[in-house]
């Protein structure tokens, strides 16, 4: 019995010492990975990463990392190219040197890379292909401006600044070009928006009408300047005018020099003129040299009112206006003032048929400024010859035509 209890306690120590080895093995390679682990950590170095503004995109070693605020985690010591990224700012970019076990603190304020820079512009009145050829891609915005009086001044821009909390504002300044001593200059201060975009209305009652100029400033010291004009009601009108005269004569050619060409194109700017609303009316004259009467007329023109009882002429036939104001006509000839008025083109049309035709039916205007009977189509009979089956009928001096339609002697 007792020899068979020995044998069976010899397998049960041979594997409780074979366990010991393996638990001692296990632990020797923990422990050695540990070490590892420990080591590598601490061999390491971290980067925290934060941003002006945030959002943006970091790139170590062009390598993309997240977007921030983020954390790098376990960077090998030593020399590394940091890079920030953002639709809106220039990339940001620095060389970093990390040391063993350093955690490094990167705030990058994306702003600092942006060149200051101040755009101004206003609501513009050029078509869209004009604005394309100033070079101006500002969906209607331009730097030609006019507004009529009482009419709100529209602005905008972009002004690339620092961090808007540092310096949020664009100052704008409107001054009177004309020397204008009723006309103060007026300061108003406009946050720029995240986008760099800044707008404002203003409102233009109290502006005389004149030129005027407004300068855009950022707090770094760039400017940005924009002409405009505030115009009378007659101002307006006569901008309008100028220009109407002036596109047709581009596309009308007044060659012949005849009164009923002229009393043509005349009616044409006259409708022109009433469908801008301006008050018209037609002049049959001579602007070369004073008459007493309509039938030394050889001109026609139209006449406009731009505002009450002030009137101005516009040439059809040379594409200018004319009237006695240096400033505004390049032309000034008081004899456009002076003439026949005719109200609408249906009354300058009876007035040229009756001077084309001033005789009653059946009779022919004679070289003598006088209305003789017809005799067979435009002829008429002179002296003492009669109209006779459409034919004129006379007699040599001293003989008489007779009933019988002879001549007989006197």
């Amino acid at each position: 019995m007792e020899k068979k209890n020995q044998i069976q306690l010899e397998p049960k120590e041979s594997k409780k010492k074979g366990l010991k080895k393996k638990y001692l093995v296990i632990f020797i390679f923990a422990l050695i990975l540990a070490t590892i682990g420990i080591g590598y950590i601490f061999s390491r170095s971290n980067l925290s990463i934060q941003s002006s503004p945030s959002g943006s995109e970091v790139y170590l070693d062009s390598e993309f990392k997240g977007t921030t605020p983020c954390v790098i985690p376990f960077v090998i010591p030593g020399i590394h190219q940091i890079e920030f990224r953002h639709e809106k700012y220039p990339p940001w970019k620095k060389t970093i040197t990390l040391s063993l076990g350093q955690t490094e603190n990167i705030n990058a304020d994306l702003s600092d890379n942006l060149i200051p820079n101040v755009i101004l512009v206003c609501k513009s009145k050029l078509s869209t292909a004009d604005a394309t050829e100033k070079g101006l891609d500002l969906k209607g915005w331009s730097s030609d401006c006019i507004y009529a009086q009482n009419e709100e001044i529209q602005l905008s821009g972009i002004a690339v600044r620092p961090h808007p909390e540092q310096n949020p504002n664009v100052h704008l300044s409107i001054k009177n070009i004309d020397q204008n001593t009723l006309f103060s200059t007026k300061e108003y201060d406009v946050r720029i928006d995240e986008d760099f975009t800044y707008g404002n209305t203003i409102s233009s009652n109290g502006f005389p009408s004149g030129n005027y100029q407004i300068t855009a400033t950022i707090p770094s010291g760039q400017t940005s300047i924009v002409d405009f004009t505030i115009e009378s009601p007659a101002d307006t009108n006569i901008r309008i005018l100028k220009q109407l005269v002036e596109d047709y004569h581009k596309t009308h050619t007044y060659s012949l020099s005849d009164m009923f060409v002229c009393g043509d194109m005349a009616t044409d700017v006259w409708n022109m003129v009433k469908t801008q609303g301006i008050n018209a009316v037609i002049y049959v004259g001579n602007v070369d040299k004073d008459i007493t009467t309509i039938q030394e007329a050889n001109h026609v023109w139209v006449m406009a009112e731009t505002s009450p009882n002030e009137w101005l002429a516009l040439e059809t036939t040379g594409g200018f206006i004319a009237c006695n104001n240096q400033q505004i006509c390049s032309v000034n000839n008081p004899r456009y003032y002076n003439g026949w008025k005719f109200n609408n083109p249906l009354e300058l049309k009876d007035a040229l048929d009756k001077l084309k035709h001033p005789c009653s039916d059946g009779y022919i205007l004679g070289n003598d400024n006088l209305c003789h009977q017809s005799c067979g189509g435009n002829t008429y009979c002179t002296g003492n010859s009669v109209c006779i089956n459409g034919q004129c009928r006379g007699c040599s001096p001293g003989y008489y035509l007779g009933t019988d339609l002879r001549c007989y002697k006197a």
